[in-house]
């Protein structure tokens, strides 16, 4: 039995499960992965506020952070030679 020492972000954003069949473009993995890490904090953002760890204000600036960056990285990677 092997164990492998996660660290905190591999257990809190795990990377999804690709299939390489698919032949996805460097592209498409790059915009997948930084949808999953976007739906991932969301939901870290969302439990926060259901908690009452923050205010739902709070929670959707943070939101609307996340989305901008998310949007500005889209933008920078179908600019780019990929």
């Amino acid at each position: 039995m092997s164990t492998s020492k996660q660290t905190k972000e591999e257990f809190l954003c795990p990377m999804p499960a690709i299939n390489p069949d698919t032949g996805m473009s460097f592209l498409e993995l790059a915009l997948t992965n930084n949808l999953n890490n976007f739906t991932t904090h969301v939901g870290y953002i969302n439990s926060m506020v259901v908690g009452g760890k923050i205010k739902p204000e709070q929670g959707y600036e943070e939101i609307k952070k996340l989305y901008k960056a998310m949007k500005s990285s889209r933008k920078s990677l179908k600019g780019s030679w990929f």
